[in-house]
């Protein structure tokens, strides 16, 4: 069945099962959260069955909101390859969980058994894993300039409407007087 996931449809039986070797299962259940944002990243995950959710939990909102869903992970997906790659972001910077209404089956490659396995034995998977990881890196680079972007316009807004609101109130108390 890993045969399936596009990224090791080519590969050879032996690759396949040497991966499978070094992969641990993870079992979510719905809504529960595969990693959240912030944490330490040591980790990647190979999505075998269920759907995942990407959150956005940014806390620059004043007023409480449901987290905004930036991605959906479905079977074949790699989910938070970012992690292997300590050098360019140590930490999770969106949190993952799951959707439901089913369970969730995944297989994670740590960190460790990436590097000094798949590194030096498997290059090509190494590069093009990496490759997928600065790409979504990109990715949430521009998201995060996005909700940085948001954060200076909700911001000019609650500055407009707190100065208008200050503005009425001195008013008011000027005709009380």
């Amino acid at each position: 069945w890993i045969g399936d996931l596009d990224i090791f449809r080519n590969m050879d039986e032996n690759f396949r099962s040497h991966l499978l070797s070094m992969c641990h299962p993870v079992l979510l259940h719905p809504d529960e959260f595969l990693f959240r944002s912030k944490e330490s990243a040591t980790a990647m995950y190979f999505l075998i069955k269920g759907e995942l959710m990407m959150l956005d939990e940014t806390e620059f909102e004043l007023e409480p909101r449901d987290p905004k869903i930036i991605a959906r992970y479905r079977r074949g997906d790699l989910v938070g390859e970012v992690g292997l790659f300590p050098d360019t972001c140590p930490f999770r910077t969106h949190s993952v969980k799951c959707k439901g209404p089913a369970p969730a089956e995944l297989l994670e490659l740590r960190r460790s058994d990436f590097h000094l396995t798949i590194k030096p034995l498997y290059p090509d998977i190494y590069q093009t894993i990496k490759d997928l990881a600065m790409a979504r890196m990109v990715f949430q680079d521009n998201a995060a300039k996005a909700c940085l972007t948001n954060l200076a316009i909700v911001s000019k807004r609650r500055t407009v409407a707190l100065r208008r609101a200050r503005d009425n109130l001195i008013a008011t108390k000027r005709r009380v007087q």
